[in-house]
């Protein structure tokens, strides 16, 4: 299936082949080389940084024989686990989502993606297609029951899971490619972009090359919303959300 550019258009997603003197990932896939602290991870999906290293490296939680260490939802690239790939990063966006709208503890979200890894038979089944296509319904039939939810909660959930992964982009191999964050709390806009071969995954502006970060820099030099908007000819609410996806300079 073709992926889509970063102006609308259709495209195919390969990547290129090339040698071992100028690969700047070391052989391995764009998607999975660790790119995102958990801070940045966290703003980028609209939770709180705690939430995240609960899902990212587990809690403790007491036992009769002691104190334990829950396992964690999402497993970061074993190269360096201080951060986070793209990978990752669209599972917290699906995970995200759903802390949103329910109150869904930590144990049933874990239990639901092994669920779903099991029975779809992927690797990371919260960022490929074929959970898009053909485990949603059983994910949230699981989760349901884990939850004890009632059809009507089911039907929210499934509702919440279709529109985040609404959001995310794959390529012809089925393997999220490109994701616009959820930035407002109307989350139908679509002004920011994250793609692992633009800007070496930092967040742009949908349809341009242009880096929130560069927006941010210069909003915190002065700039205002406005000034910014006519100068990289785009809407304002396309300045805030860069704003919103980036950090204020210390």
């Amino acid at each position: 299936m073709p992926s889509r550019s970063l102006d609308g258009g259709s495209r195919s997603r390969h990547h290129p082949r090339v040698s071992s003197t100028t690969d700047i990932y070391a052989g391995r896939r764009p998607e999975d080389v660790p790119a995102y602290s958990l801070a940045e991870a966290a703003m980028l999906a609209g939770i709180a940084t705690s939430t995240l290293r609960s899902w990212v490296i587990g809690r403790p939680f007491p036992t009769q024989s002691g104190q334990r260490w829950s396992a964690p939802v999402i497993r970061p690239p074993k190269s360096d686990r201080r951060f986070l790939s793209f990978t990752n990063l669209v599972e917290v966006h699906v995970l995200a989502a759903m802390r949103r709208k329910h109150a869904l503890s930590l144990d049933a979200i874990r239990k639901a993606v092994r669920y779903a890894h099991q029975t779809l038979h992927v690797e990371r089944p919260l960022a490929t297609e074929k959970f898009k296509t053909d485990g949603v319904d059983l994910f949230v039939e699981h989760l349901g029951a884990l939850i004890n939810a009632s059809k009507e909660g089911q039907l929210g959930m499934k509702a919440v899971l279709q529109g985040s992964l609404e959001r995310v982009e794959y390529d012809d191999r089925g393997r999220a490619v490109r994701l616009f964050p959820v930035l407002r709390r109307t989350e139908a806009a679509r002004s920011i972009v994250i793609d692992p071969l633009v800007a070496f995954g930092r967040p742009v502006i949908a349809g341009t090359a242009v880096p929130a970060a560069d927006i941010r820099a210069r909003f915190d030099a002065g700039d205002s919303v406005l000034a910014l908007a006519a100068d990289f000819e785009v809407a304002p609410e396309q300045i805030e959300d860069a704003l919103r996806a980036t950090k204020q300079a210390a």
